[in-house]
């Protein structure tokens, strides 16, 4: 008796083949979905940061202007919004962007009386009545941002 040897994929070839280009497929699929994630939550990270310091150039602005108008009246570690309404203006009123909120906070600066430098609030201390500290932070639905400096009375305005 002959056997013959029938050519062609059987069954458990297709099987395994298909299953071999799903895992591929899906690794694929996968790497890219995090890629992508990945990238958008990096662009809403800078765009954050360019919010931040977009907030510090403001208030740079807002100080060149007019320290005593701006800057010296405003209360400390309370927060602010900025505006735009022909030029920037601070406000307590809340405000959005894209769904980015900037916020601006004020503290008073203290130094030492003998080595001038910045320090904490203390009985060897002064008030510096020309130097704020300045956290301009930005808050979104993933995190927040903060930048940090201090501002001078550089003009005396």
């Amino acid at each position: 008796m002959r056997y013959s040897r029938k050519q062609g994929i059987g069954l458990l070839e297709v099987v395994i083949g298909a299953a071999i280009i799903a895992t591929a497929l899906v690794g694929i699929l996968s790497s890219f979905n995090i890629s992508v994630h990945g990238g958008l939550a990096n662009t809403q990270k800078i765009q954050a940061a360019l919010y931040a310091e977009e907030g510090l150039e403001a208030v740079r602005y807002l100080r060149d202007s007019s320290w005593t108008t701006n800057i010296a009246p405003l209360a400390s570690s309370s927060a602010y919004y900025l505006d735009w309404n022909n030029g920037w203006t601070l406000s307590t009123t809340i405000s959005s962007n894209d769904g980015f909120t900037r916020v601006i906070i004020f503290d008073d600066v203290y130094r030492d009386d003998v080595s001038k430098e910045i320090v904490s609030a203390n009985p060897s201390a002064s008030f510096d009545s020309n130097t704020r500290h300045v956290t301009a932070q930005v808050v979104w639905e993933d995190g927040t941002t903060t930048i940090m400096t201090y501002l001078t009375n550089l003009l005396d305005n």
